[in-house]
């Protein structure tokens, strides 16, 4: 949705930037699908997933990227749910496959306290 947010250098890069290039920085440090960290335009201010990650760098805590709807496939591991893209809320419900995605993060979050304890 135009004029939704202002992450990436123009329009189009709004697909790729949070879910991909965000996450590739959070997980490997830099962008793996482009050459530069994703900044807004004119001001260049850069993407909060380089303070995201030096915080998660500073505390030793461990991440981990879930597709719970990525657009495009980010060059890190990660894990794919298949639960396709969101939709336009304006248009129908954003996220068709609610309960299935809420099943999801609670399989996956009990499975990696299990690792833990």
């Amino acid at each position: 949705m135009p004029g939704i947010t202002a992450a990436g250098p123009n329009p189009g890069a709004t697909y790729l930037t949070p879910p991909t290039v965000d996450s590739e920085i959070v997980v490997a440090g830099s962008p793996l699908s482009i050459d530069v960290p994703p900044a807004t335009p004119p001001d260049g201010i850069p993407t909060p997933a380089i303070f995201t990650r030096a915080c998660l760098d500073l505390t030793g805590t461990r991440r981990l990227v879930v597709d719970a709807g990525l657009s495009d496939t980010p060059k890190v591991p990660h894990l794919h749910t298949g639960l396709g893209t969101a939709g336009d809320p304006r248009l129908k419900p954003a996220c068709p496959k609610f309960q299935e995605a809420f099943a999801y993060g609670r399989y996956i979050a009990s499975t990696l306290l299990r690792g833990l304890l």
